[in-house]
């Protein structure tokens, strides 16, 4: 197996699940999808912090707050030893080719 065959392997996986993840995020707000890229771009902690909030445009400390209860409600993210994760890190894939 080379790292060429598992990025191509990933992609598919990623392109089979586009339809399933296109249907979770359908309804959700600006606010909660810039939420979730943050997460997949890594930033599993300090969500609050003022710098993530101005690079991922999400409102404020407060709105962070409701944004992760609701996105915890849909069962979109977990919270692991006080960090917060994506559900399916597929998922965190395909929302940082988006």
């Amino acid at each position: 197996m080379s790292e060429n065959i598992l990025a191509d392997a990933l992609q598919e996986l990623v392109d089979q699940c586009n339809d399933v993840f296109e249907a979770k995020t359908d309804e959700l707000t600006a606010y909660q999808m810039n939420f979730l890229r943050a997460v997949a771009d890594g930033n599993h902690t300090g969500l609050s912090s003022a710098k993530i909030i101005q690079d991922y445009h999400l409102g404020s400390s407060a709105n962070v707050n409701i944004i992760k209860k609701s996105l915890l409600d849909k069962d979109l993210i977990v919270i692991e030893d006080k960090k917060i994760f994506l559900s399916d890190p597929i998922m965190g894939l395909w929302l940082q080719r988006e």
